[in-house]
């Protein structure tokens, strides 16, 4: 059959010909110029980004570097131990305990000096000796400017902190006053004492810095460095005394050489079909087809992304189960979700969201390339189709790549966005698995790796899709549970250390089944969490514990809340309603919180805090040695008891670690005015080393297990009669 486009070609006149000729030859030079541009222009970008970013990251380090001790002269300087201890004539042993011993280990700082009014050094160590040569002698001109920061009358804690040089190096450093934490200490009048700490850069330091920064080459910078690639370092005097630089990247060179190769390819391609294109642009398609083709694209693609959409991958996936042999029919979904989308969305708004989107369907598609087709499904939802006898291998590398992919950042109108991926991976024979039902596999799949923590693949199988159908079975039964009453409440009996007499109890949800077995806590309260069924399950253990811990004379009843219950705003107004209802005591009542309350918000925790407070409630940190267990919360949030996590009690007779981390703990725990209880105490001698180490109370099965209302009533009977906890138990 004759090429009905070699006819129209042939009945052009020579000088159309020409034009086509040339215009053919000005497009696709100036697409190869357009292109070569944009590509050296975005290598360039790519790699001033990077420099900018690094730049930034260098000096956030030096910051954090010098921000970090400045915090930890607080926590010694802002102390009432320090102040009572430091004036009139200073504790040599005090300050051998804090100051030596702590430069010695070096982690925290590694040289300390004491300071007078008239600033005449009272000791000074250094990596945990003595030093003999002066503050003004080791620091130099710039202590003078730092100590001026400091106003001599201000009785508040105040401080200072810039880099100097110092014998040793360049180093942070710190000075402040030494004032009592807690308003009724008074100093000496007309004394004052600075604390001055220093931590040098080291190369353990700075090697800390490059690997938590994540800065390639990151160390003090010769004199003859490319200043470029450096960050200088100033003292408080405005002197350069040194600098900190890091390896060249050229990210964007080295990305445009690798797809260079694939450039001039697809040029040489286009300069193949240009001609073609040309004659086929001067026969007009016809309207109708144009309109039918956007029709079709629009039916199977995205609009957003224009990615294929759940439609065209259906069919691409039928059609693969209709053609090919049974290896080509094997086919793998991985499907990817992304995790804190929507807080891109509520916090820069729909468009960022869109851009996001748009920018991870790219990177998504780049990555993708000939592995398979990839295909938007939902909202913040891909997936991508792969087929062949290692479709699996090939599904988990494509989401492990994706994972990579979203570990970088992306900016937009100079805001950095960072999000993560769950990815799930279900594969199955295109004849013999619906889509809609692969798609489902591979979902569940994805939840759980977003259980898991996120940022990882996960692949389907049956036991997942199990759980997940008994976990949404038992969540009906724990709503019908709730309902009917079968949520019952045990009692672990708090003791007093001294004379072992009951002096308060923890309820504990219990959940007893009809057919005897029961559910732990630890399965059915983060199941009532998910299902939003918390609030529900707390009210009523707190309600219930109320009307049997009524008539137990005054012991303390403590109740855990959790943190969903917590974060209502209205939490206050449900207790008092609860406590008015049930006739309880508010000053009978202790909840107990954990970290896990205070990290999300603390501005609300610490106003939570203080209405339960204005009620006459008293709060309890528990869990306290797992997590942060950070001494700022102990200062900021007004705690009235302090519970040491069993992890760390348990050990107390077998490491000598554990009891000084305990040792150490109710030190700071006196010093803020809280009481110890110590949990999981299961034998004598435990119990013996917590008492002696402070512990006010102590829980444990030591003094019983945890028992129902009637059996802790008996219990409290015995210990009046004086037949004291063992004999109860």
């Amino acid at each position: 059959m004759k090429n009905p486009f070699s006819a129209i070609w042939r009945r052009l006149p020579g000088w159309l010909e020409f034009w086509i000729a040339l215009s053919a030859a000005t497009a696709l030079i100036s697409t190869a110029a357009v292109v070569f541009f944009a590509l050296g222009k975005l290598a360039t970008e790519v790699n001033t980004i990077d420099l900018s970013l690094t730049r930034q990251s260098a000096k956030a380090a030096v910051t954090a570097f010098e921000m970090r001790l400045r915090d930890n002269l607080q926590d010694y300087a802002n102390w009432d131990d320090a102040a009572l201890k430091l004036y009139n004539t200073p504790d040599a042993e005090f300050i051998a305990d804090v100051l030596r011993d702590v430069t010695e280990a070096g982690v925290v700082f590694d040289t300390a000096f004491l300071i007078d009014e008239k600033y005449r050094d009272l000791s000074a160590y250094g990596n945990g000796k003595p030093l003999a040569v002066g503050s003004s002698s080791y620091f130099g001109p710039a202590l003078k400017v730092l100590l001026r920061a400091l106003r001599p009358d201000a009785m508040e804690y105040q401080a200072s902190s810039g880099l100097v040089a110092t014998p040793r190096g360049i180093a942070a450093v710190a000075v402040g006053s030494v004032v009592p934490y807690s308003q009724n200490i008074t100093l000496p009048a007309g004394q004052r004492r600075l604390l001055l700490l220093a931590k040098h850069l080291t190369t353990e330091n700075i090697a800390r810095l490059r690997n938590e920064f994540v800065i390639p080459g990151f160390d003090l910078a010769a004199h003859d460095q490319n200043v470029e690639f450096t960050v200088p370092l100033t003292d408080p005097l405005g002197t350069v005394i040194g600098s900190l630089g890091w390896t060249k990247r050229t990210p964007g060179t080295i990305a445009l050489n690798k797809i260079l190769p694939a450039v001039w390819i697809i040029l040489a391609l286009l300069s193949a079909v240009t001609g073609g294109i040309i004659l086929y642009a001067c026969i007009n398609v016809r309207r109708a087809h144009l309109s039918r083709s956007i029709a079709e694209h629009a039916a199977c693609h995205d609009f957003l992304t224009g990615l294929p959409n759940r439609s065209a991958l259906k069919a691409t996936y039928e059609a693969r189960g209709n053609a090919g042999t049974p290896e080509d029919q094997f086919t793998g979904i991985v499907f990817i979700d992304l995790d804190g989308f929507k807080q891109v969305n509520d916090a820069y708004g729909h468009d960022i969201g869109d851009r996001l989107l748009r920018a991870c369907a790219a990177g998504f598609s780049y990555l993708t390339a000939d592995r398979g087709i990839l295909g938007r499904v939902g909202g913040d939802e891909f997936a991508v189709l792969v087929n062949g006898p290692d479709a699996q291998g090939v599904a988990i590398r494509i989401g492990e790549i994706f994972l990579a992919f979203l570990r970088e950042p992306f900016m937009f109108d100079g805001r950095e966005i960072r999000i993560s991926t769950s990815v799930g991976v279900a594969c199955g024979h295109a004849r013999q698995v619906p889509l809609e039902e692969l798609l489902r596999r591979a979902d569940i799949a994805m939840y759980q790796a977003k259980k898991d923590g996120g940022d990882r693949v996960a692949f389907y199988n049956a036991e997942i899709d199990l759980r997940l159908r008994q976990r949404v079975q038992l969540a009906a039964a724990l709503r019908e549970a709730l309902k009917g009453g079968q949520i019952s409440v045990a009692y672990q009996i708090i003791a007093d250390a001294q004379t072992q007499e009951i002096c308060g109890v923890e309820a504990l949800a219990r959940w007893q089944l009809r057919d005897e077995n029961s559910i732990g806590p630890d399965i059915f309260i983060p199941l009532a969490e998910e299902n939003g069924l918390i609030e529900d399950l707390g009210n009523h253990v707190l309600r219930q514990a109320c009307k049997d811990a009524v008539g137990w004379g005054g012991i303390l009843l403590s109740v855990n809340v959790s943190p969903v219950q917590f974060h209502n705003p209205r939490f206050d107004e449900i207790i008092g309603n609860i406590l008015k209802e049930t006739n309880f005591p508010p000053q009978r009542l202790d909840l107990e919180l954990t970290e896990r309350h205070l990290v999300s918000d603390p501005d609300q925790a610490f106003n939570a805090m203080e209405k339960l407070k204005g009620r006459g409630i008293s709060i309890s940190l528990d869990d306290f040695g797992t997590g942060y267990s950070s001494i700022g919360y102990l200062k900021r949030f007004k705690f009235d008891r302090l519970k040491l996590d069993r992890s760390i009690c348990t050990d107390v007779t077998s490491s000598a670690d554990a009891q000084e981390m305990i040792q150490g703990t109710i030190t700071i725990a006196r010093s803020l005015g809280l009481e110890v209880t110590a949990e999981g105490v299961e034998n004598e001698h435990q119990a013996l080393l917590l008492r002696l180490a402070g512990c006010r109370r102590l829980q444990g099965y030591y003094f019983g297990k945890p028992v129902n209302a009637t059996e802790l009533r008996e219990m409290l009977v015995a210990d009046n009669n004086g037949m004291g906890l063992a004999a109860s138990a």
